[in-house]
């Protein structure tokens, strides 16, 4: 999978683009760029493994992206000084999680996203998204077929948050 090259750190940004880093060697290396959101990317969920990857994007795009790791047939990983450099690999949208009914989705959060996470059995999505105001909404989403399966809209004081923690453990939306 996508995890087997060592430690990976995740990384969006304000260019809209996501970096996959390689840290076990000496000096982190981006080995792959994934584009794709229309603002900064805010919020990352990533599975033990690596082969999960969900990423959400601010205001203006507000997108849940779902990617998957798809190894590469017949090509072997680039291995430099007999450290492994790069998987053969890439991620391969799955595709863009949306809510509503059939035929009339519209964005996850469309106000932006603040945080996601991965269940630990890589069942669940758990996300939080800006609702304007001082609303936030917590969102159950299923990673097998994208569908969101439960949202509860909590007041919650934006101006004064500075992060959103999200802990698989802990989270069960009734």
């Amino acid at each position: 999978g996508a995890g087997e090259s060592g430690d990976l750190v995740f990384t969006g940004s304000r260019d809209c683009n996501v970096r996959r880093w390689a840290v076990s060697g000496d000096a982190p290396v981006v080995e792959r760029v994934i584009p794709g959101h229309k603002a900064p990317v805010t919020a990352i969920a990533v599975s033990r493994d690596g082969s999960e990857l969900v990423t959400g994007g601010a205001r203006g795009d507000g997108e849940l992206r779902h990617y998957r790791w798809q190894p590469v047939r017949g090509v072997d990983a680039e291995y430099v000084d007999g450290k492994l450099k790069s998987n053969a690999g890439s991620y391969v949208r799955v595709r863009t999680i949306r809510r509503g009914p059939e035929g009339f989705k519209e964005t996850a959060h469309p106000e932006g996203v603040l945080a996601a996470l991965i269940s630990p059995d890589e069942r669940y999505l758990y996300t939080v998204g800006d609702e304007g105001g001082v609303e936030v909404a917590i969102s159950r989403w299923s990673v097998e077929t994208g569908a969101e399966l439960r949202n509860a809209v909590a007041d919650a004081p934006l101006d004064d948050m500075l992060t959103v923690y999200l802990n698989a453990s802990f989270v069960e939306l009734q």
